[in-house]
């Protein structure tokens, strides 16, 4: 299924209820996708957006081919700190430089101090990987 403003439209409407099968539509976005995925969750409710990253972690835990990252990703900088910290919890695999400089500076500067908290717990992967030497040293 093409990821249309339409199809946008649905996933973020509290009356409708966008089966599971549709929403991996959302997985794997291009860019130009997630340019336009960006536009309509900014647009969302907070409601909406928590919801339906709930559901996108529900479905992701459920089938291994799921990549909702680039929602995870953006979901990082939203202004409701509940969805914060579960885009963090929803990255737990992900080892990437960028992952862990976005959560250091989570913890340095976040406003709200459950997200500070999940962001530090985060990055307790990151030591271990530093431990067991899967981490080049210079991170």
């Amino acid at each position: 299924m093409p990821v249309t403003k339409e199809f946008l439209t649905q996933v973020f409407d509290a009356e409708e209820l966008v089966t599971s099968s549709k929403l991996l539509a959302l997985s794997t976005l291009s860019d130009t996708e997630t340019q336009a995925f960006r536009t309509s969750w900014e647009e969302a409710p907070g409601l909406a957006r928590r919801k339906l990253l709930d559901r996108l972690i529900d479905i992701a835990q459920d089938n291994v081919e799921a990549d909702f990252d680039a929602i995870f990703r953006l979901a990082l900088e939203d202004g409701d700190p509940a969805i914060r910290e579960r885009a963090i919890e929803a990255l737990w695999e992900c080892q990437d430089r960028w992952f862990l400089n976005r959560l250091v500076e989570m913890v340095e500067t976040d406003a709200a101090q459950d997200v500070r908290a999940t962001a530090a717990s985060a990055l307790c992967k990151f030591v271990l990987l530093g431990v067991i030497e899967e981490l080049r040293p210079s991170l």
